[in-house]
């Protein structure tokens, strides 16, 4: 598998996995995630070094999870920072 396509899925999954999280919390829950920005901006850019490592050494493992990880944190950012 190409780690473009790696990627893709990682930030699928991730995504998914928030959003499924999500659907199954109470609005009120206090949710370690809820930390502040800087820790899902920290997540973040680790996520893109781990998938841009997995596209440097054509490691599509590397590239998923750093995509997940990414796909993660970003929902997180875009749902309980942004919105507020």
């Amino acid at each position: 598998m190409h780690p473009t396509i790696a990627t893709i899925l990682g930030l699928s999954a991730g995504g998914l996995y928030f959003w499924y999280g999500e659907a199954n919390q109470e609005k009120e829950s206090n949710c370690s995630y809820l930390a502040p920005a800087m820790t899902d901006f920290l997540a973040m850019s680790a996520g893109l070094v781990l998938s841009w490592q997995g596209h440097r050494s054509d490691n599509p493992w590397v590239a998923g999870i750093g995509g997940a990880i990414a796909g993660i944190h970003t929902g997180q950012y875009l749902h309980h920072k942004l919105a507020k």
